[in-house]
């Protein structure tokens, strides 16, 4: 986005940057895109620079939506991957066709990553390659392997912060407390 902005003489605020970090754009409610349309209701800017279509939303009615929504309040959107969408009825389309290509390739990949787990589970391979706190997988190369077991050391700070919770009436600030004064002494993940 800065190199199309200078490329073009603008300059953006960073406080004018509306970024979705590990929310899907298949979600049409998102912190930074709830603030981008308010912003954008109040009269702020009249241009939303945006990479695709896709990084908009994953799905062609939310899309639509915002486009709509934008416009409305007398915001053009330009999608800097792309020449620019007129507004006309062949522009329309080739936004449409666009936005349902994203949804259409956002619904393969869902699919592909679940029929990929799935197979990873049915062979009994590790499907998320970070373990839970307290346990270490063993993988089914080893003898026995295929399954979860608890790691002594850690098993042993869950079973501490559980009992501490449940018998000391449940307050959060101890623990916490308690966990800060001694985390220092446990070796980080992977080294035990």
């Amino acid at each position: 986005m800065e190199k199309y902005a200078q490329e073009k003489g603008l300059r953006l605020s960073k406080e004018f940057y509306f970024l979705d970090q590990a929310i899907s754009g298949a979600q049409l409610p998102r912190p930074a895109l709830d603030r981008l349309r308010d912003l954008a209701v109040e009269g702020l800017f009249d241009t939303v620079l945006c990479l695709s279509p896709d990084r908009l939303s994953r799905k062609y009615a939310h899309q639509w939506i915002l486009v709509e929504e934008l416009k409305r309040s007398g915001v053009s959107v330009i999608f800097v991957n792309q020449p620019p969408v007129e507004d006309n009825p062949q522009g329309q389309l080739l936004l449409g066709i666009q936005g349902l290509f994203a949804e259409y390739e956002r619904a393969l990949i869902t699919e592909c990553l679940r029929r990929g787990k799935l197979y990873r589970i049915r062979r009994g391979d590790l499907v998320n390659p970070v373990a839970p706190y307290g346990y270490r997988y063993i993988p089914v190369s080893e003898p026995n392997g295929g399954r979860w077991e608890e790691h002594p050391i850690e098993a042993a700070v869950v079973r501490h912060i559980f009992r501490e919770y449940t018998e000391k009436g449940g307050w959060i600030l101890p623990l916490v407390a308690f966990l800060n004064e001694n985390i220092a002494c446990m070796p980080p993940r992977g080294k035990r």
